[in-house]
């Protein structure tokens, strides 16, 4: 079939490919970066080295639900303590993963950074 005959043959589905194509696309990233920040920021200032990950993750699906779900909390201590966040989904393509977070610093800049937003 030629292109022209295509267009004939499947003209609706053609202007609806066509404006779908116009919609804003979804920033995953954006969207994955505003959830941890809101998950990391309890987690980072009641975590000590004596923290359990089974506490983060208990604590984080207490306050958040099912959206926790989508993360697992950790807890590693080599020259300093830090929270480490894994994305537990296959499904979301976002930079990053597994975000190191030193307990401390500035949420905000690390989890852009590391995610590589600005």
């Amino acid at each position: 079939m030629e292109l022209q005959q295509l267009n004939d043959a499947f003209n609706d589905v053609v202007d609806a490919i066509k404006y779908a194509a116009q919609a804003k696309s979804i920033d995953e990233g954006a969207a994955i970066r505003d959830i941890v920040l809101a998950i990391v920021t309890p987690a980072l200032a009641s975590i000590t080295e004596a923290t359990t990950d089974i506490e983060l993750n208990t604590k984080c699906r207490n306050l958040f639900g099912n959206i926790a779900n989508l993360f697992k909390l950790s807890v590693e201590t080599t020259d300093q303590l830090y929270l480490v966040v894994s994305l537990e989904t296959s499904i979301l393509d976002v930079k990053g993963f597994p975000l190191r977070l030193a307990i401390g610093a500035n949420p905000i800049v690390d989890v852009s950074a590391q995610m590589e937003l600005e």
